[in-house]
């Protein structure tokens, strides 16, 4: 039976479905995303349909800006206080306005006033010009920021009534000021402010403040200055600074700075530390001379320089001798309010003392005929001698003042701590003269032990 054609839309049909399978043809299996279900996070033909974005490219495919940092800030304080921590941070801006920390930081502190640890806390030290800097980066970005805030420092309150006048132990000493004081070394005058001292950068090396006082007419008081003075330059080096202080003239009246310039800078020569009159001080004048702690002179007071606490006295503690400056300058943090005195260590041989020992006390006195005696300093007590016959006497000691430094008193057996007379000089010989009888009373001001002869003269009375 012969073929009969096609009907002709039904051929049309079938040629079409045979031209769009061969321009869409199955695709290998190892072929992409065309004919089938698309990849996943893609759409028909790519990446843009169906699913998220890649990272960097906004919904409609178009790349999204990136953020960098643009700048860098320095998180600090415009001022601080002496003595104090500061916490110091970087902030890093970026472009969208947000901040970041900084992948690094390098602190250089700038002034010797100042320390930054490695987490940037800055230490401060005293007033004076402070410069800091931070080296922060960041990705691409490195800056270099500097700081510079104000030192502000406030002296600490006093903690005793009126002033402090009473200056007590671990009390705070009020910040004095002389407009008149004199530099011990070079006798120049200028200003003292104990706020300087305990603010001021100048003063660092200063860790005690040792305050000397005396008076022109005292007669115990040149050996005492000349003894504390002669630590030097050891006491310096140790962070010792000596304030000497005439509270009174030759006349018993207040002194001003001008007299204890003259006064102290014959009595000492050029040596360390800063010459001061009583009657100069600010706020209150005659501020000593007021205070019921000065009972006597010499008297010392050691003052810490970072709290300007009060830590001793040498009235407080005279029976043991002078106060260890250099010692508390070593360590002004332990307790000083009492101290040890040095150990005596005794040169004597067996027959070295004086015949008439003990004579540690007045009425153990060793009578003194015309002539020599030795004797000797064998103990940590002072050598009584008695003038027992009336008329005129004259007494002289002779030693070594390499070893010790003696002073010859007259006394009276009620009151033996209160000097009549009083030879204290500085050479190899001390000698008083009077009309007996007397009390006599030979004292190693250095508390040092040595050998020693007593020459005496005696004239028989009229």
């Amino acid at each position: 039976m012969p073929l009969r054609p096609l009907p002709l839309l039904l051929a049309a049909a079938l040629a079409l479905s045979v031209a769009c399978e061969e321009k869409n043809p199955t695709p290998p299996e190892s072929g992409g995303a065309q004919g089938g279900e698309a990849p996943e996070g893609g759409g028909p033909g790519g990446a843009a349909g169906g699913g998220e974005a890649p990272a960097g490219a906004t919904p409609g495919g178009v790349e999204a800006p990136s953020v960098e940092p643009v700048d860098m800030r320095l998180e600090a304080p415009a001022e601080v206080s002496v003595r104090s921590e500061v916490p110091l941070s970087v902030k890093v801006i970026m472009s969208d306005g947000s901040e970041r920390a900084p992948d690094s930081v390098t602190w250089e502190a700038l002034t010797s006033n100042v320390t930054v640890s490695a987490a940037g806390v800055a230490a401060v030290g005293s007033r004076a010009e402070l410069r800091a800097r931070a080296t922060a980066t960041l990705a691409g970005l490195s800056k270099t920021l500097e700081w510079a805030p104000t030192v502000q420092c406030a002296y600490p309150g006093p903690t005793g009534a009126s002033f402090n006048l009473r200056m007590e132990l671990n009390t705070v000493l009020p910040p004095l000021r002389w407009v008149s004081a004199f530099s011990a070394r070079t006798g120049e005058e200028a200003p003292l402010r104990l706020e300087d001292v305990y603010c001021n950068a100048e003063f660092d090396w200063v860790k005690t403040i040792n305050l000397l006082t005396t008076a022109g007419w005292c007669p115990a008081c040149p050996d005492y200055l000349r003894a504390v003075a002669a630590l030097n330059p050891t006491l310096k080096d140790e962070g010792g600074l000596l304030i000497y202080i005439d509270v009174q003239d030759r006349d018993y009246a207040p002194a001003d700075s001008d007299f204890a310039n003259e006064h102290l800078s014959a009595l000492l020569g050029p040596t360390e530390g800063y010459f001061v009159g009583d009657v100069d001080a600010q706020p209150v004048p005659r501020f000593f001379g007021q205070s019921p702690a000065v009972e006597a002179f010499p008297d010392s007071y050691v003052v810490r320089r970072s709290d300007m606490m009060i830590l001793t006295t040498q009235n407080l503690n005279r029976e043991r001798g002078m106060v260890p400056f250099v010692e508390i300058a070593r360590d002004p943090t332990r307790d000083w309010s009492t101290f040890e005195p040095p150990p005596f260590m005794s040169i004597c041989g067996p027959t070295d003392d004086e015949a008439g020992e003990p004579n540690d006390e007045p009425g153990q006195a060793t009578p003194l005929s015309a002539g020599e005696l030795r004797a000797g300093i064998c103990t940590a007590g002072p050598d009584f001698f008695s003038v027992t016959t009336e008329g005129a006497w004259t007494v002289r000691i002779s030693f070594d003042p390499a070893q010790a430094d003696l002073d010859l008193y007259q006394v009276s057996e009620a009151s033996p701590d209160m000097p009549l007379q009083t030879s204290n000089g500085t050479g190899a010989t001390e000698e008083l003269s009077g009309t007996g009888p007397a009390l006599l009373v030979v004292v190693s001001y250095t508390g040092t032990s040595v050998l020693y002869t007593v020459n005496t003269t005696l004239m028989s009375a009229p």
